[in-house]
């Protein structure tokens, strides 16, 4: 019950809608969109509110089906249980009560077992929603999805469901579906640990105590031999995160994708003070590797019946712009035999890992296998 529109429209999506509700089982929609397609946001709006199920999804740099990355087209999957859809407001605002909202939202709890969650990438309360989320729901819950936009930051509407289009929120859909996870970068460390003496939200200032980009610069133009002054800043640090350390299990990627005049960094995601970091590179070798290892590890951890299942990938945009030609090589090595293959490039991974952390990734392959 999963359909690609290769074509990006709008008779492209309603095509592929129909042909996913023709069949009687489907009592729900994820709909995967590419934000380069070539229709209007009213257009798109309007199509939505004329589903005669629940549905939920984004618009994302791109999207994967069957071992192809597209920058122009819609995924469709049909599920086979009504989720409960839900819009969670004030992403845009730090000082938003997100215990507040999702008491109001999911009044019952969270009932189910899996969550998908997809987020406007351009705003700076990600990771409060997310750790409120994680509180409200709990650690049994496995949660899956991804920070929707476009690579230049802009903020627009991005994610959606049924009701329509949204800017600045996220949007939760809980299932009864099964669903099982594995989590892996494949980045290793270059330099480091640094400490994170002065951070604000996405902002690391200084690190030892002197200016972040000073310390950076040095690291990264040494291993490069090549020099920010005669490049983009991206097309040289998106070979050069940050890994933030965790206790336990593979550390957090934060990808820096501007510096500022007065010599701090710009990261996609938090960069909490006081925290200890590492500037990492890596390989296609290593970045594939890692990824087959997140494949088998949800298919180890995976208790549903495969047969009915699907893989959901989510694939970070700036992972695959370093991986380049060998991009299809992961997402060749991610697949599961048997299982039909859907996901995104994303501007950031949302996904739980240990039952202990629901976090926000950066640069990092989440494989999801899902079934009834």
């Amino acid at each position: 019950m999963v359909d690609l529109d290769r074509t990006g429209t709008l008779d492209g999506l309603q095509a592929a809608l129909g042909r996913v509700l023709q069949h009687p089982e489907v009592r729900g929609l994820q709909i995967l969109a590419s934000i380069n397609n070539p229709w209007s946001a009213a257009e798109l709006e309007t199509a939505l509110k004329q589903l005669p199920v629940p549905a939920f999804g984004g618009l994302f740099p791109g999207v994967i089906f069957e071992g192809q990355a597209y920058d122009v087209g819609t995924v469709v999957v049909g599920l086979p249980t009504e989720p409960l859809v839900r819009v969670i407001g004030g992403l845009e605002d730090t000082g938003t009560d997100f215990k507040a909202a999702l008491a109001s939202a999911l009044p019952e709890g969270c009932p189910g077992r899996t969550a998908f969650v997809y987020v406007d990438c351009t705003a700076s309360a990600v990771e409060n929603f997310l750790a409120a989320l994680f509180e409200h729901c709990g650690p049994e819950y496995t949660y899956i999805g991804g920070g929707a936009g476009a690579l230049d930051f802009v903020p627009r509407p991005c994610v959606f469901t049924h009701e329509g289009l949204f800017q600045g929120r996220g949007v939760l859909a809980v299932t009864d579906m099964t669903c099982s996870v594995g989590v892996s970068h494949g980045w290793r460390s270059l330099a480091g640990p640094f400490l994170i003496t002065e951070a604000s939200g996405h902002l690391v200032k200084t690190l030892n105590w002197r200016p972040a980009f000073e310390v950076y610069r040095e690291v990264v133009e040494a291993h490069s031999e090549k020099s920010f002054d005669e490049m983009p800043f991206y097309d040289l640090s998106k070979f050069y995160p940050f890994v933030l350390g965790r206790v336990g299990t593979e550390g957090v990627v934060r990808d820096p994708v501007n510096n500022t005049p007065d010599g701090s960094l710009l990261c996609v995601g938090d960069m909490p003070v006081n925290s200890l970091v590492d500037i990492v590179t890596g390989t296609p070798y290593s970045m594939i590797r890692a990824a087959t290892r997140a494949a088998t590890t949800a298919m180890e951890g995976f208790e549903g019946e495969r047969a009915d299942g699907i893989t959901l990938l989510m694939e970070c945009i700036s992972r695959s712009l370093c991986l380049a030609e060998s991009l299809p090589r992961e997402l060749e090595a991610v697949r599961v035999p048997g299982l039909p293959q859907v996901g995104v490039l994303t501007i950031g991974e949302i996904a739980s890992r240990d039952k202990n952390y629901l976090e926000f990734f950066n640069k990092t392959t989440v494989v999801g296998i899902l079934a009834p």
